[in-house]
């Protein structure tokens, strides 16, 4: 019997879907940078424009860091 770490390293759809979650991932990144510049053009309540601004952040910071663990996951599934 194959384990499941096997049979995910020999799948070609696992990898797959690795590749097109790192597409995705880099490509929010420049979108998310183009709609800095919208989001001072809104006029909104005070306290909603920092919630704004920190989901903003948050956004970045997901996108940036799920590119940097789906790189190292592909190399890692690229190496063996």
């Amino acid at each position: 019997l194959r384990s499941e770490a096997q049979y995910l390293h020999d799948s070609v759809a696992f990898r797959f879907v690795l590749i097109v979650k790192l597409l995705l991932a880099v490509s929010a990144i420049p979108l998310l940078w183009n709609i800095r510049t919208y989001k001072t053009k809104v006029l909104v309540h005070q306290s909603l424009a920092i919630l704004m601004k920190y989901h903003y952040y948050y956004l970045i910071y997901l996108a940036t860091s799920s590119c940097v663990d789906f790189s190292i996951t592909l190399y890692k599934y690229q190496s063996r």
